[in-house]
């Protein structure tokens, strides 16, 4: 590498480390505005009924590997609605790119809505 190139990386590597550190310094793990919005106004009323998978399990128990992607494809038939189950557990799942083996989600259907909910 040239004293240029040297320069240049280490200009491009601050750049992404300022970059990370804002991401990490505002929650710690990288969710988009859109996506938080998502999970709050879901968080307020759930999803309709109509949104669930017809093969829904009214429980399901996280095991090793999964995450909200999967969980969210099982539930609501697609996986990129993520932010949609983690805003109906926003008090239980502080990072939503960190759930654990072990953890319990339950299906509550009512007023025509359903939220799944960490036991």
């Amino acid at each position: 590498m040239t004293a240029f190139s040297n320069a240049r990386a280490c200009g491009i590597g601050a750049v992404l480390l300022a970059a990370l550190s804002t991401v990490y310094a505002q929650g710690g793990y990288p969710v988009t505005s859109a996506q938080r919005a998502t999970a709050q106004q879901v968080a307020q009323q759930g999803v309709p009924l109509s949104d669930l998978s017809a093969t829904a399990p009214d429980e399901y128990t996280v095991r090793r590997g999964d995450t909200l992607w999967g969980i969210s494809g099982l539930f609501l038939r697609q996986p990129w609605r993520w932010p949609e189950l983690w805003g109906m557990n926003l008090s239980a799942i502080a990072n939503p790119h960190l759930i654990y083996p072990g953890q319990v989600l339950y299906l509550d259907k009512s007023n025509g809505y359903a939220r799944l909910r960490m036991g």
